[in-house]
C-alpha cells in the first residue's frame, strides 16, 4: 500500500511541475503574440507566472514532505 501511495505522490509532484511549466510557456507565448493586452495592467505581465510558481512550489514541497515521511516509516 505504501509503495502505491509513494508512486502516486511522485506522479502528482511531476504533474504539478509539468502544469506549471506548460502554463508559464503558454503565458509567455500569449504575451509575445498580444503585448497590448498586458500594457493596461499595473503589474508586470510575468506576475501570474511568479504567483503560480509559489503555489506550485508549495504544493510540490508539501507532497515531497509526505514522500519523506512515507520513506521514513518503512
Amino acid at each position: 500500500m505504501r509503495e502505491k501511495l509513494y508512486c502516486i505522490l511522485k506522479i502528482v509532484i511531476w504533474c504539478v511541475i509539468g502544469i506549471y511549466i506548460a502554463s508559464s510557456i503558454y503565458q509567455c507565448i500569449h504575451y509575445i503574440c498580444h503585448p497590448q493586452l498586458y500594457s493596461a495592467w499595473s503589474a508586470p505581465w510575468y506576475t501570474g507566472i511568479i504567483v503560480r510558481g509559489i503555489g506550485a512550489a508549495a504544493i510540490a514541497g508539501t507532497f515531497t514532505l509526505l514522500l519523506k515521511l512515507l520513506k521514513r516509516k518503512k
